[in-house]
């Protein structure tokens, strides 16, 4: 059994932070090296990935919890008086523990590596806010397996975001949102994209965005309960997109980005990038700030 955890050490962290985080680290390393021996079937505890998650997203990104409907949402925020009139950019965090193993659903998924939180908290960007998927972090209203698996797209997954988006076009009132999605936040920020008329812009990183291309091509149970977000393709025409492909990606991969893309007919406003020697994970918290100068919202 071979594991791979990926932990960043911010280097502009005090030293009491740094210290903290590389004990957090050391503690997933052991629960990780235990389970991989056969000595415990734990993974870290929901407060330990918390604790993990609080560290990572800085002294700009405040904790926050949106009472939407059906599902409430966790996340982090960094929204003042100045952003009103502003574009903001709204991070929607990956599947993250949703499985244990390929038939074992996780009893919490809640990540172990945030990487949509990673790329949040290396954005620029005054005005942002950061999202958890339904039931990450928290124990909700509405939690239950069937949430983060078969129904993890589903519309009352959608609605829930819209009514946060909602929340903040009223209190902040913003220019427009930029809606960025990791992995399976991927098929998310596209469905709200194409429902949204103020998302400006969808940017997608190594993103889910053909769900029943990926189900049938991986021999995954069909997500019957979910939205695909290749049946928005036609609507996302006119929506400014960019689009990260990892050229290593095994979990989703190109071949889902590209029956994707086929579905786009005018590509007017359509931009991707496939990147050699990136895989699902790495190495796009890295490159994040070089990539929101390309597309231009940094």
């Amino acid at each position: 059994m071979q594991i791979q955890l990926d932990i960043l050490i911010h280097t502009d962290m005090d030293p009491s932070g740094r210290a903290r985080l590389r004990a957090l680290s050391l503690l997933i390393l052991i629960f990780f090296a235990l389970a991989a021996a056969g000595c415990a079937r734990q993974v870290p505890s929901r407060d330990l990935r918390l604790t993990m998650a609080r560290t990572l997203a800085g002294q700009e990104l405040e904790p926050v919890r949106f009472d939407s409907q059906p599902f409430e949402l966790f996340g982090y925020a960094a929204l003042t008086d100045a952003c009103q009139g502003q574009n903001i950019h709204v991070y929607i965090e990956g599947d993250g523990l949703a499985w244990l193993t390929p038939s074992t659903v996780s009893e919490d998924p809640t990540p172990l590596t945030p990487t949509g939180l990673k790329l949040a908290a290396k954005d620029p960007h005054a005005c942002r806010v950061y999202l958890a998927r339904p039931c990450q972090y928290i124990s909700g209203k509405g939690c239950g397996k069937a949430v983060w698996t078969r129904r993890r797209f589903s519309n009352e997954v959608i609605q829930s975001y819209h009514q946060v988006l909602d929340q903040m076009a009223g209190e902040v009132h913003p220019s427009s949102f930029t809606v960025v999605g990791y992995s399976g936040g991927g098929a998310v920020a596209a469905i709200l994209a194409a429902r949204r008329p103020d998302v400006s812009t969808l940017v997608t990183v190594a993103g889910n965005l053909d769900t029943d291309f990926w189900t049938r091509s991986r021999g995954i149970s069909p997500l019957k309960e979910a939205l695909n977000p290749a049946d928005f393709a036609e609507t996302l025409e006119k929506k400014r997109q960019y689009h990260f492909i990892g050229g290593r990606d095994r979990i989703v991969g190109q071949d889902v980005f590209l029956s994707f893309a086929r579905k786009v007919g005018a590509k007017n406003n359509f931009h991707y990038k496939i990147i050699d020697g990136f895989d699902h994970s790495c190495c796009w918290e890295e490159a994040w700030p070089a990539l929101l100068k390309e597309i231009g919202e940094q």
